[in-house]
């Protein structure tokens, strides 16, 4: 019995000295010590869905990208067939005319994009070197007559043709256009959005830094990561000399659907914030 009341009364003993010390220690604590602020992390992780199918919007947008926007060299530009007339002389010419072309020697191409030079793409790394130029698509036209001049009929037109505009072969690289992931770590740059707007939406064609001689290849899937800015630390002094650069943010995923030695472009797939020229794109 006395065994049994002894194990009782150190039992007290010992709870009555855990909950005292414990206040006490939190009492001093909240008094004097502040504690510092806890914050409890846990392992994250996100499923980057890879598109083994594309959505049916996304289908019409990379038809109509595939057909609409190039990239070209300087040299392409020089040798390609060009314009040198409307029918009856017109300068200006519009869907249902025929037009007349200079330089047209592969006489087994029937049908052609019509192109006219658009904007410079320079390295954001490398402002002196230029990456390619914009071919701007104008309208689509097949040989109706071979020659020098060649004859051909204007089957469709997004804007006027002028004299001086230039000729490139409609290709069929959509038809071999699949989505994977590539097996190399790369990290580019957006550096142009086609359409001259300001930000990214889903089904929207931009341009990258990266191309054919960087390992980049149609149907590569991207994502992409908005740039963290750049603050400043206010609680150094000069605070001008303690810059410090935020962390970059998952954005979206683009596909790769046209490439060139050192540029390609790629389709918008899905966004989840708002993206931006010179935002960071790599592979998955």
């Amino acid at each position: 019995m006395r065994k049994k009341l002894f194990v009782i009364l150190l039992y007290i003993h010992t709870l009555v000295f855990t909950v005292w010390g414990n206040s006490t220690l939190a009492e001093e604590t909240t008094l004097d010590h502040p504690p510092l602020p806890v914050h409890k992390i846990s392992p994250q992780s996100r499923s980057l869905e890879l598109y083994s199918s594309i959505s049916t919007e996304s289908l019409k947008s990379l038809r109509q990208s595939l057909l609409h926007h190039r990239i070209v060299s300087k040299s392409t530009i020089i040798h390609a067939p060009y314009i040198i007339s409307g029918s009856r002389e017109h300068l200006i010419s519009s869907t249902g005319d025929e037009i007349y072309a200079q330089n047209v020697q592969n006489t087994s191409i029937r049908n052609y994009g019509i192109y006219r030079k658009g904007e410079v793409y320079l390295n954001p790394d490398n402002p002196n070197e230029i990456l390619g130029y914009q071919a701007i698509y104008i309208a689509g036209a097949r040989i109706k007559q071979l020659g020098d001049p060649a004859i051909l009929s204007v089957l469709n037109t997004r804007e006027e043709i002028l004299v001086g505009d230039y000729l490139l072969p409609i290709s069929n690289e959509f038809d071999s256009l699949s989505p994977h992931q590539l097996s190399t770590s790369l990290e580019g740059k957006i550096i142009a959005i086609v359409g001259g707007i300001s930000q990214i939406d889903e089904h929207q064609a931009l341009v990258l830094n990266l191309g054919l001689k960087d390992g980049i290849n149609p149907g590569a899937v991207l994502s992409v990561y908005q740039r963290g800015e750049i603050v400043y630390d206010i609680y150094h002094s000069p605070s001008e000399q303690n810059r410090i650069k935020l962390p970059n943010k998952y954005a979206g995923e683009i596909i790769v659907f046209r490439t060139f030695n050192h540029i390609s472009y790629g389709l918008m797939l899905r966004t989840e914030l708002p993206i931006n020229i010179y935002d960071i794109v790599r592979t998955l």
